[in-house]
């Protein structure tokens, strides 16, 4: 009876690789490029605003200060750690009785709240039939798995579900990884922190990661924008702009409404001629952008012009596409859930697209931007509403030629 080993925990490579024998998938809402690899030595101050994950695979959790171990944790980045023992854990961490089963591979240590939670990742092996195996694995076997992170791999992780190798390109995070449109050429990104100010009124703050604001903080929003080459012809020139939003609730509040928003700026006659139009619903979805453009536009990539599709994930969420007051400059997606639907402490990545006709890309600058806005958060007693429209939480792209 043939067997192999799977993750309970998942952890995977974009190919959805085979490591000796070892099947290792990829799930959720982690994103490409959002992970790094810590080692002894490196200034954990200095990491970028959007990684969400960070993997312990050589040194001990204990090689590291503590101080930044517990900083990562409150800023909501999970540490996934395939090397330290329980003990060490324990030690640097202060929390009690990790399970340290015989499959137990490593640990995601993330907080939730106010609290440490640390989850085994264990391994199983499962017979051909589906059937789970109650086998130890030899210690060579295990260490025979290799989990390498290289600008083209992605790590994702997930406790509720298993993913077969023809649903990874699902979790795909980047348009080169699933695409033929290639890769981005630009690329932006930041976190910004949504603050309750005092308990007592509904005011409230938006600030960049890593500003000091007195208050509680109730979500976040990371928000990337990557610009590819649609093609071109003559002066003339085409881009795709990919905005990823993950917009969550943190410290137990609800997240009951937001909007992502996409800006084309007035300037040198460029204009919008493809948008996402996303939909609502509990699974994941495809949407088609290019399809729809005129076979008119000439120089536009053959790629492109026939349609390039991706999936996305609504997670419940009823989705409306329009524009801000009717100017088709400025197209929004306006994100919502309805109270006894949302979760505590829930996360939503959307990703609209749009593509962007610039008659003198070759020589003028193309300026686009993206922002989270307008979000609403319930807590125990109140809901607070951040409008989050003071122009600091945009990132923007200015590009010309298909360069930066």
């Amino acid at each position: 009876m043939k067997r192999e080993i799977i993750c309970g925990l998942v952890v995977a490579t974009l190919s959805c690789g085979i490591f000796d024998g070892a099947s290792i998938f990829a799930a959720d809402n982690v994103e490409q490029e959002n992970v790094v690899q810590l080692q002894e030595g490196v200034d954990l101050d200095n990491l970028a605003p959007d990684v969400q994950a960070v993997v312990i695979k050589d040194d001990s959790i204990v090689d590291f200060e503590k101080d930044e171990i517990d900083e990562l944790l409150d800023d909501g980045v999970q540490i996934v750690d395939f090397s330290s023992e329980p003990d060490e854990i324990e030690e640097m961490l202060e929390c009690q009785d990790i399970d340290s089963d015989k499959n137990v591979i490593g640990y995601k240590i993330e907080k939730e709240a106010q609290e440490v939670k640390v989850t085994p990742i264990g391994l199983e092996m499962v017979s051909d039939d589906g059937q789970v195996v109650d086998e130890e694995f030899s210690q060579s076997a295990i260490d025979e798995i290799q989990l390498d992170i290289s600008d083209d791999e992605a790590l994702f992780f997930s406790t509720n579900k298993n993913v077969i190798p023809e649903e990874c390109d699902d979790f795909r995070a980047h348009l080169q990884a699933s695409n033929n449109i290639g890769s981005a050429y630009a690329e932006t990104s930041r976190t910004t922190y949504f603050y309750r100010l005092h308990w007592y009124n509904h005011e409230t703050k938006a600030a960049k990661k890593g500003e000091c604001v007195s208050g509680r903080k109730m979500g976040y929003a990371t928000v990337t924008l990557s610009a590819y080459s649609a093609g071109g012809k003559g002066k003339k020139r085409y881009d795709t702009f990919w905005t990823t939003a993950l917009v969550g609730a943190a410290n137990d509040y609800k997240l009951l409404n937001f909007t992502v928003q996409n800006r084309l700026y007035e300037q040198n006659n460029c204009s919008i001629i493809d948008a996402s139009v996303l939909e609502s619903g509990q699974e994941s979805k495809t949407v088609s952008i290019g399809s729809s453009i005129s076979a008119s536009e000439t120089g536009l990539s053959s790629s492109l012009s026939s349609g390039f599709s991706y999936t996305y994930d609504p997670n419940g969420l009823t989705i409306k596409n329009k524009t801000n007051g009717g100017d088709e400059m400025m197209p929004i997606w306006e994100c919502s859930k309805k109270r006894k639907d949302a979760s505590e402490n829930e996360y939503y990545t959307i990703k609209p697209a749009i593509v962007v006709k610039s008659p003198n890309g070759k020589n003028k600058p193309t300026k686009v931007s993206a922002r989270v806005k307008n979000l609403t958060f319930s807590g125990a007693a109140k809901d607070y509403t951040v409008a989050n429209g003071s122009g600091s939480e945009y990132v923007y792209l200015e590009v010309k030629n298909h360069k930066n």
